[in-house]
């Protein structure tokens, strides 16, 4: 009887306080394996902390930079995955990207001298409502999983609307509340009164690889489908899209990808054009003067400015020298071109080119100087067979 009792008193017994021990001394050996450190340098600083493998992962903010006034760029990782990235620029979030599995995903907005952006990621493809602010317009889109997806517009700072597309999955299905058929089909009718050039636009495109664009002079792109050439003006240098798509008039792939670009359809100089969708530019007005240039009926002063012709092909920097390049043979006998001196904004006047290759293809002197006087705010005035070229002072 004695033997049991000694036995019973021995017995191990693991009590409340023993298990609260033992959970404190564990806490505390977890806190010290996985106590963060900073690591860092000159206008640099990380934060680490000990993974369950042992080796470091970055885990807290990361920045690098000065101050949130100058540039400073912070991010934060939780167990070495980036979440959230964030740029500043005069104490204000210039850039903030958020991420999820190493895609971005949630909330985005980017800042810069010219734009600012908001909208939204998921899984890493461009989701939600969608606004990119300009001084010249107001773009908001709607997307779905990568693609457009709903209503789009442009609209001028004062809020009117300047023109809207309707997406179906990345399809375009509208253009300003009409089908894609019946609105290309009124504008054609309300712009373009070259018939040659609707037929153009009217023609079948099976499929994107059918379609071949080549960058020629002058700001000008040939579009080829088949035997079929079509010349476009775009003096901005347009990334196009490589969408497929099936059995879409030439006309409709064009404006697809234009608007695709924040730019849209405009007949100017007798030729299509893609321009941007700002009030400035949909309000534009011919002031160049070359329609108002007349010459005597069938002589050869008439001939010459009507006459379809290669641009040159150099590509020559200097207006000035440009504009007298494109009147030879004729400049100086019975055709003058005379360039006003304030057209000259430097001294150095030499005739500085560069060699191109690539299409080449025609069209009317008057159209061509037309053009080129558009861009450089320039127009001409007649006397007899001299024309004048003046610099047209900013409005």
């Amino acid at each position: 009887m004695l033997h049991f009792l000694s036995l019973r008193s021995w017995r191990f017994q693991f009590g409340l306080r023993a298990l609260l021990l033992l959970m404190t001394v564990v806490g505390i050996g977890l806190t010290i394996y996985r106590w963060p450190w900073e690591e860092g340098g000159l206008g640099f600083s990380s934060h680490y902390h000990r993974g369950w493998n042992g080796k470091p992962v970055k885990h807290g903010w990361e920045t690098r930079g000065y101050s949130k006034k100058t540039h400073l760029v912070e991010r934060f990782f939780d167990e070495g995955e980036e979440r959230l990235e964030r740029a500043w620029m005069n104490d204000q979030v210039v850039i903030e990207n958020r991420y999820l599995n190493r895609k971005r995903h949630g909330p985005f907005l980017n800042i810069d001298k010219k734009r600012r952006i908001e909208g939204s990621f998921q899984q890493g493809e461009n989701h939600g409502k969608w606004v990119t602010t300009t001084a010249d317009v107001i773009m908001r889109a709607e997307w779905k999983a990568g693609k457009r997806h709903g209503r789009r517009t442009w609209a001028a700072p004062d809020g009117r609307e300047l023109q809207s597309a309707e997406y179906n999955l990345g399809k375009l299905v509208k253009w300003n509340d009409q089908s894609i058929d019946s609105a290309l089909a009124h504008w054609l009718d309300g712009h373009v009164p070259d018939s040659e050039l609707r037929c153009k636009l009217d023609q079948k495109v099976g499929r994107r690889a059918e379609l071949h664009a080549e960058w020629c002079l002058y700001a000008q792109i040939q579009f080829s489908v088949g035997a079929t050439r079509l010349v476009v003006q775009s003096d901005n240098h347009l990334p196009f899209e490589n969408a497929e798509f099936s059995e879409l008039t030439l006309g409709e792939v064009l404006l697809a990808d234009a608007l695709e670009n924040d730019h849209t359809l405009a007949f100017r100089f007798n030729a299509l054009n893609f321009v941007p969708i700002t009030a400035k530019s949909l309000d534009w007005q011919d002031r160049t003067g070359v329609y108002d240039v007349c010459f005597d009926p069938g002589s050869r002063q008439e001939n010459f400015w009507l006459e379809e012709v290669a641009a040159d092909q150099f590509s020559i920097w200097h207006p000035a020298a440009r504009f007298s390049k494109m009147f030879e043979p004729e400049f100086g006998k019975s055709l003058i071109i005379f360039v006003s001196v304030n057209l000259i904004d430097s001294e150095e006047h030499r005739l500085f080119s560069t060699p191109m290759r690539g299409p080449n293809p025609p069209r009317p002197r008057r159209d061509l100087l037309g053009h080129h006087l558009d861009r450089e705010n320039c127009y001409v005035e007649q006397q007899g067979n001299r024309l004048i070229i003046k610099r047209r002072h900013a409005d």
